[in-house]
């Protein structure tokens, strides 16, 4: 089972060998190709995702049939549709592998099992949680308080291998601007880097 995983439990909640050994035995692997879904909008989300490698992306359809990303997971990073997740409601999001990507995915039921016999795992699961609200959380008061040159160069700064990773159109999406924008603000960007 992936060493990282291990640590991004481990970091959140004091467990023996014996209960850890436990918990990762409810984690399965799952492989996705470029451009499959591991969440469909519309499906309700009973699965919780640590990405072991690749990039996912969440993305929504607009009322005029158009894409909007809103957020991407990297490795060793959890991911799920908090809202479906929890209140076990259709999805209004789809989350997509961007490139080749494996998952270490846990059920909600068996996650609620865990909680049952190793109560502790709740306050892993709480953490884990919280960190994906604040980067959403975070990106959204990037998006409301800062212009397009500013999310651009707070993604160069904090997330550099999205720049590297990610399709110039999901790029676009997600910091709001068309590709042809993002295209000149990267050469802007460049020159006042230069």
């Amino acid at each position: 089972m992936n060493d990282e995983l291990r640590k991004a439990i481990t970091a959140n909640v004091a467990l023996s060998n014996d209960e850890l050994e436990f918990v990762l035995s409810f984690f399965k692997l799952i492989r996705l190709n470029k451009e499959q879904k591991f969440l469909q909008q519309g499906k309700i989300c009973d699965e919780v995702a640590f990405v072991q490698s690749g990039i996912l992306r969440i993305f929504y359809f607009n009322e005029k049939g158009e894409e909007t990303t809103c957020y991407f997971a990297l490795e060793n990073e959890f991911i799920t549709s908090l809202k479906s997740f929890s209140s076990k409601c259709n999805s209004v999001e789809n989350i997509q592998a961007i490139v080749a990507t494996e998952l270490l995915v846990i059920k909600k039921k068996d996650l609620e099992h865990l909680y049952n016999v190793l109560p502790k795992t709740q306050e892993f699961a709480m953490k884990a949680m919280e960190k994906v609200a604040i980067k959403m959380e975070e990106r959204l008061a990037l998006f409301l308080n800062q212009a397009a040159e500013a999310r651009y160069s707070y993604l160069m700064a904090n997330s550099p291998k999205l720049l590297k990773m990610v399709p110039l159109q999901y790029l676009a999406s997600y910091i709001g601007v068309s590709p042809q924008h993002l295209s000149r603000l990267r050469k802007n960007v460049g020159k006042i880097i230069s």
